[in-house]
């Protein structure tokens, strides 16, 4: 498993090299093989009923629009502790699946919407775009590769 992290555990945020302003923060983890099949941590992905269980600080997440079976727009909220604001963002998310079904793409972006308007005390981030690829290994092992870029704008603490 490689995954880039700070000593306490939290997630390492770092200038992207693609996008040298401080302000874009990058996440990016790959775990070699998960003993779980592929299907099952593709459901887990989709489901935004369970994302406050899994997903780092989100508050809150929401499937605001479906269109087929490969895409939705999505509201996610994460938690920041005092003094700083939530973020929040609306993403549109859509799911391709190879040829041979053995890699799955789930990618998603930040889209401008009206479908859900910003709460009090809450900043909307103006970037947040990244995918999930999984590979199927075995019928019970899948490689997971991750990355996002997000501005979480507002006035943060540097990282």
């Amino acid at each position: 498993m490689h995954t880039h992290t700070r000593s306490d555990g939290s997630p390492d945020w770092s200038p992207s090299p693609r996008y040298p302003d401080p302000v874009i923060r990058v996440i990016d983890a790959s775990f070699d093989a998960l003993r779980l099949p592929l299907a099952k941590i593709e459901r887990a992905i989709v489901d935004t009923t369970h994302h406050t269980e899994w997903m780092f600080h989100c508050a809150e997440s929401r499937e605001l629009e479906r269109f087929g079976d490969e895409g939705s727009v999505l509201y996610n909220r994460t938690h920041n502790p005092w003094p700083v604001w939530d973020r929040d963002v609306v993403l549109e998310a859509n799911v391709t699946h190879s040829l041979d079904d053995l890699t799955v793409l789930i990618s998603f972006h930040n889209v401008k919407s009206s479908a859900y308007p910003t709460p009090e005390r809450v900043v909307r981030m103006p970037r947040l775009a990244g995918f999930y690829r999984l590979h199927k290994r075995s019928d019970t092992q899948t490689e997971v590769t991750y990355q996002v870029e997000a501005d979480p704008r507002g006035s943060l603490p540097r990282w």
